[in-house]
């Protein structure tokens, strides 16, 4: 199968350039962490998609991964980014006439970083923008993931291109 490039769509090359206006700061959750919880996260959906045959909304993913922290206000500690992010990505989408799904897109946003998620009952492109995130966390350095918090096989094989890619360890 061809490897999914939402790039390929110029409605979503319109939503990095909407993305891209949400961020001020770049250093730790700006663009560049927004474009790297991409790439994984559509990783990680590949993986899955040859292993498993795992039904993923990839657009959905996409835009999740590429929007799911412009509710951030604060780089460290920022409770409720999540909900917030959500919201502003249901903007963003409207305003660009987005066929994607949304209500699929909101709570991928909304749930990313909440704690005690059971992933049994959540959709896969959640579980997968999850571990994207946190793979990402892999450029600060090695010591930032404990890697009993991935929960995907695929994510788990990526860890060591991730170090490779930030050559941080």
């Amino acid at each position: 199968s061809d490897h999914f490039d939402p790039t390929d769509d110029p409605l979503f090359c319109d939503l990095i350039d909407a993305v891209r206006e949400c961020f001020v700061d770049d250093d730790s959750h700006g663009m560049n962490h927004a474009l790297n919880t991409l790439d994984f996260a559509l990783a990680i959906a590949d993986g899955l998609k040859r292993r498993e045959g795992a039904d993923i909304d990839l657009y959905a993913l996409a835009a999740a991964a590429l929007m799911h922290d412009i509710g951030r206000e604060n780089i460290f500690f920022d409770p409720g980014h999540g909900g917030r992010g959500a919201r502003r990505a249901d903007d963003i989408l409207t305003r660009l006439g987005a066929p994607w799904d949304r209500e699929k897109i909101m709570r991928l946003i909304a749930l990313h970083d909440e704690e005690g998620i059971d992933c049994e009952s959540e959709p896969m492109e959640l579980i997968i923008l999850r571990d994207a995130d946190k793979l990402e966390l892999l450029r600060i350095g090695p010591d930032y993931l404990d890697l009993d918090r991935l929960v995907t096989r695929e994510a788990l094989a990526l860890v060591e291109e991730v170090l490779a890619r930030y050559d941080t360890g």
